[in-house]
């Protein structure tokens, strides 16, 4: 089918993509990785194919969104081409919330990974409700915003699941 062909032709590229975006912001930032920083590593690779490449990505970025939100067929092609790509993600946003619980990182990566799929789903749903302010195609816009927007709501679930602990404890 055509969804096979361009998943077969362009999955293996965002995967790497991801992966060397992330692996050189290790690199560059040693022991200092941020929240915000490992998400605009993971998020921005794939935005940034949308940006420059619209045309030749846009049909990869609604079959992804399909696929990551169905079971069967998505879910089976998200584990085989991005769980290497979800747990590096997950390991660097270990090392900058090293107090966050495991749980609560994965929590925070499926909230992430579902609104990075919305996005790429580019549903015009954005500019009906904004009446033209917003547009689902301005990936410009959602580079700028979405790392520092989703690194806030990492933190805060962090930071609420270690004071639920602290109460909780003996």
């Amino acid at each position: 089918s055509i969804c096979e062909a361009v998943w077969a032709r362009k999955a293996p590229i965002s995967a790497r993509n991801r992966l060397e975006s992330m692996r050189r912001y290790a690199e560059e930032v040693g022991d200092r990785i941020t929240v915000e920083g490992a998400l605009a590593a993971w998020i921005d690779a794939d935005l940034n194919v949308q940006i420059d490449e619209t045309d030749q990505w846009r049909s990869f970025g609604k079959i992804a969104a399909q696929a990551n939100s169905a079971a069967g067929w998505g879910a089976e092609k998200m584990t085989k081409y991005f769980n290497p790509v979800v747990l590096a993600l997950i390991d660097l946003l270990k090392k900058a919330m090293p107090d966050c619980d495991e749980e609560t990182i994965f929590w925070g990566y499926h909230f992430v990974s579902g609104a990075m799929t919305h996005n790429m789903a580019r549903t015009g749903r954005l500019d009906e409700l904004s009446h033209g302010l917003c547009s689902s195609d301005d990936f410009v816009s959602i580079r700028r915003h979405m790392a520092k927007f989703m690194a806030a709501g990492f933190e805060a679930i962090c930071r609420e699941e270690a004071a639920r602990k602290r109460q909780t404890s003996p």
